[in-house]
């Protein structure tokens, strides 16, 4: 209790309580407000599995207003704001090999944290800034296996729905429950197969979609989602001609998986605050929400050369 005690004291000292309360302040809103916006923001509050996507643009926003904030607070009392500048005074003159080291070693450190964070960054052009980074090869190469299935997807779909594991009767699909129909009955074809499970994939890339992409860009894909208001490159809108329908899905791909922020080489001069989701989806749902954002946008992908994507082929996805 003593211990306690002391600790309390000390932290009733302004300049260690200021301390103590943007270290907190910064965790605050790094890891747990993300979460409370993700909770609101959710249809069903009690299903929140991740947080909404932030930036660290955000973080440095919400960290200079809490700095401002607490710095009226200390100034606003004479005798609070003496007392916080009382041990700094106290560290400054004092005669030590320590201090001069501290002195030194300070600006270093702040110095190579600016470094690291700023190195390798591309700035953004300032006029007639481009609208998608080149991908790199490994990715601009890529099929989405789900667009062209391999025959064993299309036998484990038909398994899947005989067996009842895929509730067609719950779809949202007339394609799926049609199938279904037409499954069970022995008189479905492969046009109707391929259709049936495009359409499936589509509608659990839409949940995934809705969970984690909708904040951002919008239940329409229109970049109008309530997330978009605070960015400094607003979203695009994915229903026009000129974005999403001019890239090939492995692009796609590459975006999602990788996020825009602090991009590679092959990205420069591009920089947005699309976070990084290869750590939040696997690669299979990144390609259903491929999927799914195409349709709600209502685009199709660019073809890459020698290969249609109304073509069934083997599964092409990444390993």
């Amino acid at each position: 209790m003593t211990q306690l005690r002391r600790f309390l004291a000390v932290l009733r000292h302004p300049l260690p309580g200021t301390i103590t309360f943007m270290v907190l302040w910064a965790l605050f809103v790094k890891f747990l407000l993300p979460y409370l916006g993700g909770w609101l923001a959710s249809s069903d509050m009690f299903s929140i599995r991740r947080g909404l996507p932030s930036s660290g643009k955000e973080l440095s926003l919400y960290m200079t207003l809490a700095a401002l904030a607490t710095l009226c607070f200390l100034m606003y009392n004479g005798e609070r704001w003496r007392r916080c500048q009382e041990p700094v005074w106290v560290f400054l003159r004092w005669k030590h090999p320590f201090q001069r080291g501290v002195l030194i070693a300070l600006p270093l450190v702040i110095g190579a944290m600016v470094f690291l964070v700023q190195s390798g960054t591309g700035s953004e052009p300032v006029a007639n800034p481009i609208l998608h980074p080149t991908p790199p090869d490994q990715f601009s190469k890529l099929r989405n296996p789900f667009r062209n299935p391999s025959g064993e997807m299309l036998a484990e779909f038909d398994a899947a729905l005989l067996a009842g594991e895929i509730d067609a009767e719950a779809s949202t699909e007339a394609d799926v429950i049609a199938y279904a129909k037409a499954l069970s009955d022995n008189e479905a074809s492969e046009a109707d197969r391929l259709r049936a499970f495009r359409r499936h994939v589509i509608e659990e890339g839409r949940v995934l979609f809705m969970i984690n992409c909708r904040p951002c860009h919008g239940a329409g894909a229109m970049g109008d989602g309530p997330m978009s208001v605070g960015q400094r490159r607003v979203p695009l809108d994915f229903t026009g001609v000129e974005t999403i329908a001019t890239l090939v899905e492995g692009a796609v791909f590459w975006r999602v998986k990788k996020g825009g922020i602090k991009l590679p080489r092959e990205g420069a001069p591009w920089e947005s605050a699309m976070p990084s989701w290869e750590a939040d989806l696997t690669d299979e749902q990144i390609w259903k929400v491929i999927m799914a954002d195409y349709d709600i946008a209502g685009n199709a992908p660019r073809e890459s050369e020698g290969f249609s994507t109304e073509t069934t082929s083997e599964g092409n996805g990444p390993e």
